[in-house]
C-alpha cells in the first residue's frame, strides 16, 4: 500500500509540474507601441498616400465626366420636359433621370464606385470605405463635373430659356410655360431647405445601411 501511494504521489507531483500557471498580470503595450498603433490608424483614415495615387486620380475623372453629364442630363430632360408640354412631365422626367443615373453608375462604378455625388463620397468617407484623401479629390471633381456640366448646358439654349428657367442663378423658382401663358413654379427658402435636409438624411441612411 505503501508503494502504491509513492507511486500515486509522484504522479501528482509529475502532472503537478505541467500545470500553467496563471498570470499574475497581462502585460499591457507601452506607450511607444500605443503611439504607433494610434499613428498607423490615424495614416489609414487620412490615406495620405492617395494624394499621389494614379489610380484615385483616374478615378477622379471619371467623377468629372459623371457628374458633368449627371448635371447636363437631368437639367436638359427637365427643360425638354415642360418646353414639349407633354400630359405627364413629372411621370417622364421621373423615368428618364432614373435610366440616366442607372447608365451612369454602371458606367463609372468600376473606375471610381460610382459615386457621382459629395452626399454618397462623404457617407463612404464617414463609414470608413475610402478615405479622407479620396474624399477630398472626388468631392473636387464633383464639383468641377457640376460647374462644366452646367456651363454645357448654357451654352448649347437659347436665351429665353436661359431666362425661363434661371439658368445659372440661385433661385428656388421658376417660369414654367403654361397653358394660358407663363406660370411660377417652386418653393419658398424654407420649404426648399428644409426638403434638401430630409432627402439628403434619408440618402445618406439609404447608403450606410446599404454598405453594413
Amino acid at each position: 500500500m505503501a508503494g502504491i501511494a509513492g507511486v500515486v504521489h509522484d504522479e501528482e507531483s509529475g502532472y503537478g509540474g505541467n500545470r500553467v500557471q496563471p498570470f499574475a498580470s497581462t502585460p499591457r503595450p507601452s506607450k511607444t507601441e500605443r503611439g504607433k498603433r494610434d499613428s498607423c490608424a490615424l495614416s489609414r483614415i487620412l490615406g495620405l498616400d492617395e494624394l499621389v495615387s494614379l489610380n484615385v486620380w483616374r478615378a477622379s475623372l471619371a467623377e468629372v465626366f459623371g457628374t458633368a453629364t449627371l448635371v447636363f442630363a437631368m437639367d436638359t430632360i427637365v427643360i425638354s420636359s415642360y418646353e414639349t408640354q407633354t400630359k405627364t412631365p413629372n411621370l417622364i422626367m421621373a423615368t428618364l433621370i432614373a435610366l440616366t443615373v442607372a447608365i451612369l453608375l454602371l458606367a463609372t462604378f468600376p473606375i471610381s464606385g460610382g459615386h457621382i455625388n459629395p452626399v454618397i463620397t462623404l457617407s463612404a468617407m464617414f463609414t470608413g470605405l475610402i478615405t479622407v484623401s479620396r474624399a477630398a479629390i472626388y468631392i473636387l471633381a464633383q464639383c468641377i463635373g457640376g460647374i462644366l456640366g452646367a456651363l454645357a448646358l448654357k451654352a448649347v439654349v437659347n436665351s429665353t430659356i436661359e431666362q425661363t428657367f434661371s439658368l445659372g442663378g440661385c433661385t428656388l423658382n421658376i417660369v414654367a410655360p403654361g397653358p394660358n401663358g407663363p406660370v411660377v413654379v417652386g418653393l419658398e427658402t424654407g420649404q426648399g431647405l428644409w426638403l434638401e435636409i430630409i432627402c439628403t438624411f434619408v440618402f445618406s441612411i439609404l447608403f450606410d445601411m446599404d454598405s453594413i
